[in-house]
């Protein structure tokens, strides 16, 4: 690809150079080519680092392609691979601890101190100390359990992720680190960087004299929440070396059909670069905006899309949740997707709850409907075998009883207590003994340990008549479920609505449902996918940073979601801005008429389909 002034600019420019470089702009082809130019001009190493293991690897391979035979000069990574390796260097030993044993040792922790804080608190403020560099005398909240949690790394002689970069900060101030060779240093996405990996970067520019090119977007600084410095951030580098600021303003990804409106709503962010964002590919995009009833309809409004033109689309949105609609009706359709996220709805903790539950009604209505009397029906099952088929459908139904307690918000010591004693008895009694124990118990103290004491109760109440009917009317029990679930916590009512809604949309008896979603679960779990032209990609407008397709459906485009409540407004306009300048060609947006447009519309100049 020949290279436009701008980039030849950027390539040829001596010094330390700040580079801004828009979405679509290049900079990766840039990147390469500078770095292509300074190994031919001088002798010395060059280091170059990233957020990702792929993007350091396509660096290299781009920089080699134009550099053969350069690979024992050239050094790519990410910020926590190079600081592994100059620990090595030094001899230290790493144990990385894994996901699950790091949140274990922090549980531990909050147990030794009793701090009274929230664990996915605990884990924030960890995160938060060893990126802003306040790792070693640390004295805000959760000081105690952040130390405590530290001793018991040290004590196994482990490390997290993070101490990776802040060991080897420590190591290289104190002199027992040394630092990278170097003549330049390259970085990309520095819009990014925290505290912890601008430390790094700046002590090896002061150890190595190293000639710095960092390359960022400001209007694509999504990561506050991770602790990045964005615009702040590129501001103190430029100011610290005295770099000279060039810009990469032409975007050769989207349609100008789809730039020029997301160009008008990152205008309204005042804390930002002053620069030019223009469209270098052909017009003839597409852009729309449309309102479904709910989100059902939604969905519904994508696979009709889809099914018109199957390649190159994704579908992104605001939270993860937001996709769950659309996954369960891809899944049903049968439509080839793939979702960018550890767990997919029915692994969530609430639908699987919800399975579980159902799982039981099903095989309580099975014990209700089986022979009891000592005549009944022993030519067709053998006495023995009817006592094992008992035994199994009551445990089942406990499972589902714990399941469906669980969603109520029930606490497990005080759900145990109450099916140890339900057990032995028979179904059709449970109402009344329920009853007698909350009298026995005490109302008072049955809530105190109980956060929905009705849902509960009812759930109970209402058990023997849903096993009763799960064999014969599945709609009729999917209704009585849904009448139930609207008591139950928001949080937890909203995900069960889904499920039901699923549930309720699928064809055949109860039990044929639920086999039809365990082949699901199932057929994801033992098939690795397939990102073929026809697959639907799912992920969040988070996670669609530095990707791009063709086809691009925004969801949930409703106030109060974009921007989302907790966000703060400039960073949620960027990250709207990045989610629309994913899209090549066609861009849709919705927003269910359930709530209010978001105001970004506006500010883009979007009208309404």
């Amino acid at each position: 690809m020949q290279l436009n002034a701008e980039q030849k600019r950027a390539v040829e420019q001596d010094g330390d150079v700040l580079l801004l470089a828009g979405a679509g702009s290049g900079k990766t082809l840039v990147l390469a080519h500078r770095a292509a130019r300074l190994l031919k001009e001088g002798d010395g190493r060059l280091v170059a680092v990233t957020f990702t293991h792929d993007s350091a690897a396509e660096l290299k391979r781009r920089i080699l392609r134009l550099s053969p035979g350069q690979e024992h000069r050239i050094r790519t990574g990410t910020f926590h691979a190079l600081a592994m390796m100059q620990l090595r260097s030094a001899g230290r030993e790493i144990r990385l601890l894994n996901t699950g044993d790091r949140n274990r040792l922090i549980v531990h922790a909050l147990a030794l101190t009793e701090e009274d804080i929230e664990f996915d608190n605990m884990v924030r403020i960890i995160d938060r100390v060893k990126s802003e560099l306040e790792h070693r005398d640390y004295s805000g909240e959760g000081y105690k359990t952040y130390h405590a949690y530290q001793d018991l790394l040290r004590k196994d002689r482990r490390m997290d992720f993070a101490d990776l970069l802040t060991d080897a900060i420590d190591g290289i101030q104190e002199g027992s680190v040394p630092p990278h060779s170097m003549r330049w240093l390259l970085g990309d996405e520095f819009q990014d960087t925290d505290e912890a990996q601008y430390r790094w970067l700046m002590l090896h520019r002061e150890l190595t004299g190293a000639e710095m090119t960092m390359v960022g977007d400001d209007d694509q600084s999504i990561y506050a929440f991770r602790h990045a410095l964005g615009f702040a951030g590129m501001e103190r580098f430029r100011d610290a070396v005295q770099a000279t600021t060039l810009h990469l303003s032409n975007n050769y990804r989207c349609a100008p059909e789809i730039l020029q409106p997301a160009g008008r709503l990152i205008q309204h962010n005042t804390y930002r670069a002053k620069k030019r964002i223009q469209a270098a590919s052909d017009a003839g995009g597409r852009i729309a905006c449309r309102y479904p009833r709910d989100r059902e309809e939604e969905a519904e409004w994508f696979i009709a899309s889809y099914r018109e033109d199957r390649e190159g689309w994704a579908v992104l949105s605001r939270t993860n949740r937001l996709l769950d609609v659309l996954e369960i009706a891809l899944q049903q359709e049968g439509i080839p997707y793939f979702r960018d996220s550890d767990d997919d709805f029915w692994s969530l903790k609430e639908p699987r709850a919800l399975l579980t539950m159902l799982t039981g009604i099903m095989e309580g209505g099975k014990a209700l409907a089986l022979p009891v009397g000592n005549g009944r029906g022993r030519n067709l099952l053998g006495q023995t075998a009817l006592e094992r088929r008992l035994a199994h459908s009551r445990t089942q139904l406990l499972a589902g009883c714990r399941a469906g307690l669980y969603l109520c918000g029930w606490k497990a010591s005080v759900t145990e207590g109450l099916l140890k004693q339900l057990e032995p008895l028979p179904l059709s009694e449970w109402k009344a003994f329920v009853e007698g124990w909350i009298k026995e118990t005490g109302t008072e103290d049955v809530k105190k340990k109980t956060r929905k004491l009705s849902s509960g109760v009812h759930f109970l109440e209402y058990l023997p008549g849903w096993c009763t009917v799960s064999l014969q009317d599945p709609v009729l029990l999917i209704e009585g479920l849904r009448r139930w679930n609207a008591g139950l916590l928001p949080s937890v009512s909203e995900t069960c609505a889904i499920a039901l809604g699923s549930i309720a949309r699928l064809r055949g008896t109860l039990s044929q449902r639920l086999q039809f979603i365990d082949r699901l679960a199932q057929k994801k779990q033992e098939s690795a996918p397939v990102l073929g032209p026809e697959t639907v990609y799912l992920t969040t407008m988070h996670g669609s940073k530095g990707l791009e397709w063709e086809k691009v459906w925004i969801l949930g485009v409703e106030d109060g979601v974009v921007p989302h409540l907790d966000g703060e407004l400039e960073e949620e306009r960027r990250l709207f801005y990045v989610a629309m300048t994913r899209a090549r060609r066609r861009l849709e947006l919705s927003a269910v008429r359930e709530g209010n447009p978001s105001p970004f519309l506006a500010e883009c100049g979007i009208e309404a389909e």
